[in-house]
């Protein structure tokens, strides 16, 4: 539960108002646990001895340096992968057949817990804003490259996810038969590392859309000469998130840039 809803802005140094402000989310998510449970605590007979000396024992945990030195190095490095899933969770999702769903709330990053954390007030104008400022950008082949490097730099923020559900709603709305109509067709992906990236095209007519994403971050770390290649139809492709043509015949890993993903349109 920590490692999947500790806030970015505590990786560091978290201050201590921030982490009792943070602990009091979690007492929520875990008494809710606790009586759904319905083990040694439920909603018909609160079993509140129990529960707080439960809550208790997150909260001393919380507390100690020592919990910090050995959990913050860990989520950390945690945190950076699970960035590259995201984006490809949020690009599949905007890609693969089907309609899709985008809690709202979500378009940046999203660590809330259960009830009653993610009913939380969203801040929709902070979102507005930056999308605002994006906006020229994103609407520029010629700038989209240089602007989606600098989200990628600037990861913590969560811009890149809204930048790329941007982006590809954009698409959605310019090739509406594509999406609504296109076919879909796996990619095939070779090579030693194959599993680490996997593919699929859509198309229909004259219009195409060929998906590839990275998996795997954690081993592509381990192995940066991972060596997967994607069989792409013959043709010439151009990258649609970073504006620019691209030769698709060496390793994934030499074009894909990056980010976890690429979305090529023919040239």
């Amino acid at each position: 539960m920590l490692v999947g809803s500790w806030p970015l802005e505590m990786l560091d140094a978290p201050q201590p108002e921030a982490v009792a402000a943070y602990a009091e989310r979690l007492a929520g998510a875990v008494r809710k646990a606790l009586r759904e449970a319905k083990r040694r605590s439920n909603w018909d007979a609160p079993n509140t001895e129990y529960e707080e000396a439960t809550l208790g024992f997150l909260a001393e945990g919380l507390r100690g340096d020592a919990f910090f030195a050995s959990f913050l190095p860990f989520v950390g490095r945690v945190a950076r992968f699970g960035v590259d899933n995201s984006l490809v969770q949020t690009v599949l999702k905007l890609t693969a057949p089907g309609v899709p769903d985008t809690y709202q709330g979500s378009e940046l990053w999203d660590f809330s817990l259960v009830d009653p954390d993610n009913r939380r007030p969203v801040d929709y104008a902070a979102r507005a804003a930056a999308l605002g400022k994006m906006a020229s950008a994103l609407a520029s082949p010629e700038q989209r490259g240089a602007l989606f490097g600098e989200l990628m730099e600037s990861w913590r923020d969560g811009r890149v996810k809204l930048a790329t559900i941007a982006l590809l709603l954009g698409l959605r709305g310019e090739r509406p038969k594509l999406f609504a109509e296109g076919g879909y067709r796996p990619i095939e992906i070779e090579g030693d590392d194959s599993g680490f990236a996997l593919g699929f095209q859509r198309g229909a007519g004259e219009e195409s859309l060929a998906v590839v994403v990275a998996l795997r971050p954690a081993l592509r770390e381990a192995k940066p000469d991972w060596q997967a290649f994607a069989r792409l139809p013959e043709g010439r492709w151009r990258d649609f998130v970073r504006g620019v043509e691209i030769d698709a015949r060496p390793p994934i890993r030499e074009w894909i840039g990056d980010l976890p993903f690429a979305q090529l349109v023919p040239a």
